[in-house]
């Protein structure tokens, strides 16, 4: 277990930003803190967005502006 602090957002199915976070959390086992976010399905590293204006993009795995 390495927990390290990490500034991001868990995204859904749909790849909606639903939740910031700024703690500690071990990405290397992503699984159990997704235990704890039923609706979240990933984890994303970033600084605070806009969620209304951005959202996970699956196929560059970034985060991308939803109508640039």
């Amino acid at each position: 277990m390495s927990l390290e602090k990490q500034k991001g957002y868990f995204y859904n199915s749909d790849g909606s930003l639903i939740e910031y976070y700024n703690g500690y959390i071990d990405l290397d086992d992503i699984e159990t803190a997704l235990e704890y976010r039923k609706s979240a399905i990933g984890f994303v590293v970033s600084s605070q967005v806009d969620t209304d204006a951005y959202k996970y993009d699956f196929e560059t795995e970034t985060i991308t502006e939803i109508n640039p």
